[in-house]
């Protein structure tokens, strides 16, 4: 019994050699399943904060734009606890002070630096946190570079 067992340990460990790893392919994502809840959040506080104004609430009923900014918060919380990094565009759709989705218009107020027209700021209407954001027309974001698509191969249709 116990030779059938060393057997099959070498076996694995002959099969564990032989893998061959693809370069060229992308790395597969880890925590697959929170980075769906994370878009989950994502996407629930923005909804929450679109939803916020209609015409037909009157001033006295509560908001629920505080919902949104929880969502916002507990994503940043569940980024950290995993220690995965949220992609910038993510990042500078949440306010760094209260956590809320930053939608302009409504949750937000976006202008042009008047000093110079190389910053953007961007108001949060709830805790009037100031961001400001550079311009630079020649700079790509790195996760923007696109390092694992190859160019050459062509697809015919």
């Amino acid at each position: 019994m116990t030779a059938k067992i060393r057997q099959k340990g070498k076996a694995k460990q002959a099969d564990k050699q032989t893998k061959k790893i693809d370069l060229n392919r992308p790395p597969k994502a880890q925590h697959l399943d929170c980075m769906h809840r994370l878009n989950f959040l994502y996407q629930a506080a923005h909804l929450y904060t679109s939803q916020q104004r209609t015409p037909i609430a009157s001033p006295y009923t509560p908001s629920i734009a505080g919902i949104g900014r929880m969502f916002g918060h507990q994503m940043k919380h569940v980024a950290k606890k995993l220690v995965v990094r949220l992609d910038p565009h993510v990042k500078r759709t949440i306010c760094k002070k209260c956590h809320g989705a930053l939608v302009p218009g409504i949750s937000s107020t976006v202008r042009l630096d008047d000093t110079s027209a190389k910053k953007v700021d961007i108001t949060c209407l709830y805790c009037e946190n100031v961001r400001t954001l550079g311009i630079n027309t020649n700079y790509t974001l790195f996760n923007d570079k696109n390092e694992w698509v190859d160019d050459t191969l062509e697809v015919a249709l």
